[in-house]
Formats: structure tokens, C-alpha cells, sequence
């Protein structure tokens, strides 16, 4: 995703450390999710499960009732890439991972937890439907757009997430002052549309079909950068 423009956004919280943290892991996460699995994506994506274990918890982060169970699934999947990343020669993880990747991702066929949005809000199930053309003006109004655009589905759950974090982020670096609260409501309104509403299904597809912990992870630490973005909607 290409920056041409400083973007600010309005947003009344104060944030602290761990708010940057969280929007900066969010949008390395974004991009892990973009890429084929590589010895360096691994190295990232270890990082990420090692230090937001920490982050998290000095957020405190709320869950619903249908929450409940999160906190356990996520430290499960966490720590078991994390044992197999320390116990297992790196270029099999990697190899394996690269497998789920095409089978998830990509597919021979249909893949088994597509990453695009409009495959779970359209009823074809097809991609560069309304909400891709949608998300693509989204990202135009903020200055932004996809360095593969026209080529690549614009609402690919990794460039959603990336664009969210990279806009709050730098709002939040930049200072900017604060702006009316109609602003603000549009990109919560956009934050619900296009990724709250669908990011537990993919969830949900990747924990069933991954056969690797680095996918299941991975998929993890997306639903708690969610819940995170769901704590800033509502505060």
C-alpha cells in the first residue's frame, strides 16, 4: 500500500505506548497475511506472537460473552508456534506453511479461507464485487491506494487491516487536531462494514483448514487486533 498523502483521522482518545504497539504490530500482521510464507514472514510473525502477549495484557484488553474462550485459543495457537518455531528446523515450518498458504489463501480451486471480503458479503461468493470497489474508494479518500490495484482484490482482509492501523497510527504520530465526531463515526462505520463483520468467519475458516500453527497463529493475533479495534469503537 502506497502513501501519497499525509492522513489524519479524528479520534478523541488518548492514546498510550501500547496503543501504537498494537496498531503497528496490526499492520505488520496485515502485510504477513499478504505475502507467501518466507523465512523471513516466520521470523516476523514470531516476533509478533512473542511481544503481544505483553502488549495485550498491559492493555487490558474487554471481550464479549461470545469472547470468552479468546483468550485461551489465542495463547494456545501463540505458544504453539512459538514451541514449534524454537524446536523445529525453520525450512520445513516454512515449506508447510507455504502448502497452507495456496490451500487457505490462494487455492487450486476455490481456497479454503479466502481473504477477501466479498466473498462472504456477496452471494455469489466471487470477488471484485461492490465492497471491493467500495473499500478501493476508502482507501483513494485517505490518500492511499494498493500497489497492486486492478491487479489484486482491493478488500483482502491484510490490506484492510493495514490500511485501519496506518490511519489511526498516524493520526495519533502525527498530532493532528482533533475533528467533528461525523468523521470519526464513518471510519468506525467503515472499521464495522468491512472488517468486524466478517473477520471471525474467516477465523473460523482458517482455524478448521490450517494445517500449520503458523496460519492458525496468524489468524489469532488478527482476531485479537480486532477485539483491540472493537475496545477503540467503544470507548
Amino acid at each position: 500500500m502506497s502513501q501519497q498523502t499525509m492522513i489524519t483521522i479524528p479520534d478523541k482518545r488518548l492514546f498510550e505506548q501500547a496503543d501504537l504497539m498494537l496498531l503497528e504490530t496490526g499492520i505488520l500482521l496485515g502485510r504477513i497475511c499478504q505475502q507467501e510464507p518466507t523465512k523471513d514472514t516466520e521470523a516476523a510473525l514470531f516476533a509478533v506472537s512473542q511481544s503481544l502477549s505483553d502488549i495485550s495484557t498491559i492493555h487490558d484488553l474487554k471481550y464479549d460473552r461470545k469472547q470468552t474462550t479468546y483468550p485461551e485459543q489465542i495463547n494456545r495457537a501463540r505458544n504453539t508456534f512459538i514451541e514449534e518455531c524454537k524446536n523445529t528446523d525453520s525450512s520445513i515450518l516454512i515449506e508447510a506453511a507455504r502448502e497452507d498458504y495456496i490451500r487457505l489463501l490462494v487455492g487450486i480451486g476455490d481456497p479454503l479461507a479466502a481473504p477477501w471480503e466479498s466473498v462472504y458479503q456477496s452471494s455469489e461468493r466471487s470477488i471484485f464485487q461492490a465492497s471491493t470497489l467500495d473499500v478501493r474508494r476508502w482507501y483513494h479518500a485517505y490518500g492511499l491506494q494498493c500497489d497492486l490495484e486492478y491487479r489484486e482484490p482491493d478488500d483482502h482482509i491484510g490490506l484492510i487491516l493495514e490500511f485501519i492501523c496506518l490511519v489511526i497510527s498516524n493520526q495519533i504520530q502525527s498530532a493532528m487536531p482533533e475533528e467533528d465526531t461525523g468523521k470519526r463515526d464513518c471510519l468506525s462505520s467503515f472499521i464495522q462494514e468491512h472488517f468486524l463483520s466478517w473477520i471471525e468467519v474467516w477465523n473460523t475458516c482458517i482455524q478448521q483448514n490450517a494445517r500449520t500453527s503458523y496460519y492458525k497463529a496468524l489468524s489469532w493475533e488478527i482476531i485479537l487486533i480486532s477485539i483491540y479495534l472493537q475496545n477503540l469503537l467503544q470507548s
